[in-house]
């Protein structure tokens, strides 16, 4: 459920379009994890792909506010300010209760005809 409502989150706030999704198991996401060496049968965590750079955990959702716009990013910031270990040990306390937390869902939606340039 988490993964979905992030999904919609995302689409419904990056009006321009900038943020691209791909299941990490589909050819295209898995393809694009192989060139950077990774594993993509690891689906233990977000990643996020920014140019040449690979970013996990809470690290990967901070740099997604900065294409959400100025009171995203200035929302964001503070993560920023945080040890890298305590950002991971943050991101990993949510991930292991985010079942009882948000629920969870047998099938992922499928994306709109007006989505679906959005998903690689």
């Amino acid at each position: 459920m988490l993964c979905n409502a992030g999904v919609d989150f995302l689409i419904s706030r990056d009006r321009a379009g900038r943020i691209r999704f791909a299941a990490k198991q589909s050819p295209a996401g898995a393809a694009a994890l192989r060139a950077r060496g990774l594993d993509p049968t690891d689906l233990s965590t977000l990643l996020v792909i920014d140019g040449a750079r690979v970013l996990r955990r809470l690290d990967a959702a901070l740099v997604l506010a900065r294409y959400l716009g100025p009171g995203w990013r200035l929302l964001a910031a503070p993560g920023w300010l945080l040890p890298s270990g305590l950002r991971d040990r943050l991101y990993d306390a949510v991930a292991t209760r985010r079942y009882r937390w948000f629920g969870k869902r047998a099938d992922c939606r499928l994306p709109s005809e007006a989505e679906a340039a959005r998903f690689l």
